[in-house]
């Protein structure tokens, strides 16, 4: 077993957020020096559960293995399983795996790369640039693996522009508003504080740089339907929204056009693992 190989994967699967439990496993399987292996990751999201299984392959000139790729399984009881595989130039996080197979959108920090030979890139020294990434339900390659939708700079989404046009109350102190920002270009759903009219009251806020907005949700988890107008409605016209309301509501705030053409999200779609 090439031992500096062994370190590099081991602090790779961490920074991925799979942690350390999986170290003695992971040398293990090198040690055996087959031509790849398999490990196996579960955690718990409340009632949700996240099942990876994480790929390896060795090199076929020598010792040296690959973390290529995970599978990623979203479990919820009474509901089908829903599947996708992430691949390790993507640079997605296991947390950010689950937030992207739950609908949300996740910002990630990329290089431009320049081609040395054919299949090998290289990355261009300080040529960053910020990308967000979503889910395509609806469009599958042809391993059965879900297409990534993509929104760059260009698409014209400021995520700290528009947090700020909400009374968020956070946004009052600076470290408060960075960690906020953070948490939502991760992809998750945040708890905040709304400041209005005198009142304070619980809110929930997520990217959606699809419809170039945040959406808005309320104490019941209720998606507040235009989110530019979420400053100026009271909690009592936030809470006491009709029920039958709810189902709609929870979908993404976007466009007529975008939402034409996305549709509805499936109920189940296996994604395939490195072949």
């Amino acid at each position: 077993m090439n031992n500096d190989n062994f370190d590099y994967l081991k602090d790779q699967v961490k920074m991925t957020g799979f942690g350390e439990k999986l170290e003695s496993q992971l040398k293990e399987n090198m040690q055996k020096l087959e031509p790849e292996f398999q490990l196996q990751h579960q955690v718990k999201h409340g009632e949700k559960e996240m099942n990876y299984t994480l790929n390896f392959k060795k090199s076929t000139t020598q010792d040296n293995y690959f973390f290529n790729s995970f599978e990623a399984t979203l479990k919820i009881a009474g509901k089908d399983d829903l599947s996708n595989t992430f691949y390790a130039n993507q640079r997605v996080t296991a947390k950010e795996a689950y937030n992207l197979l739950e609908g949300r959108s996740v910002e990630k920090k990329y290089n431009h790369q320049e081609k040395i030979s054919e299949n090998i890139y290289k990355p261009i020294k300080d040529s960053t640039y910020n990308q967000w990434l979503k889910i395509d339900f609806n469009d599958a390659d042809e391993k059965g693996n879900f297409k990534m939708k993509s929104f760059g700079e260009k698409w014209g989404f400021d995520l700290e522009k528009k947090v700020a046009e909400l009374p968020i109350k956070q946004l009052q102190n600076a470290d408060d508003k960075t960690d906020l920002l953070n948490s939502l270009k991760k992809g998750n759903i945040q708890s905040v504080t709304f400041e209005q009219a005198g009142k304070t009251e619980n809110r929930y806020v997520e990217a959606n740089p699809r419809a170039r907005s945040i959406n808005v949700y309320d104490s019941k988890m209720q998606l507040i339907q235009d989110p530019k107008q979420a400053k100026n409605i009271t909690p009592a016209q936030s809470e006491s929204k009709d029920q039958k309301q709810s189902q709609s509501q929870k979908q993404d705030t976007e466009t007529p056009d975008d939402a034409a053409k996305e549709g509805k999200k499936p109920k189940k779609k296996k994604g395939q693992g490195v072949s």
